[in-house]
């Protein structure tokens, strides 16, 4: 009968049956923890060079692409600051449509090299998402 007078818990310490790793944790150690420990470990620094070679390629793409963005950049300004301080001998000369057709291709470049840091980009993150999954 439950006579509701709280019992000890019965860790089965006094059972010779259990290991002696369950009854004294300081005289037998388990040895499969460092093991397991160690497989996960270099599972997951596994795809550590492939991660660094991701991180170099994009970073030397990426740098050469921003070096024509800034170069396009300056262009874009010079070519503006130019024309709209210059508009009226554009106009007195009749040069509206080539100054358009110049700013077209500066432009053109411009956002072609865009797309390309943007290619660079779409890849490079989903490569390491992938990797780091």
């Amino acid at each position: 009968m439950d006579d509701g007078t709280p019992r000890p818990q019965d860790d089965g310490s006094d059972d010779p049956a259990i290991a002696p790793s369950r009854r004294d944790p300081r005289r037998a150690r388990d040895t499969s923890g460092p093991a397991i420990v160690a497989t996960i470990a270099l599972v997951a620094f596994s795809v550590l060079p492939l991660i660094a070679w991701a991180t170099n390629w994009f970073r030397r793409n990426v740098r050469e692409n921003y070096r024509q963005v800034r170069g396009l950049i300056a262009r874009l300004n010079a070519f503006m600051q130019e024309h709209l301080t210059g508009m009226g001998t554009v106009q007195l000369f009749s040069q509206q449509a080539r100054s358009y057709n110049q700013f077209e291709a500066i432009n053109r470049e411009h956002r072609d090299v865009n797309i390309t840091s943007i290619f660079y980009y779409a890849l490079f993150y989903p490569i390491i998402e992938v990797l780091a999954a």
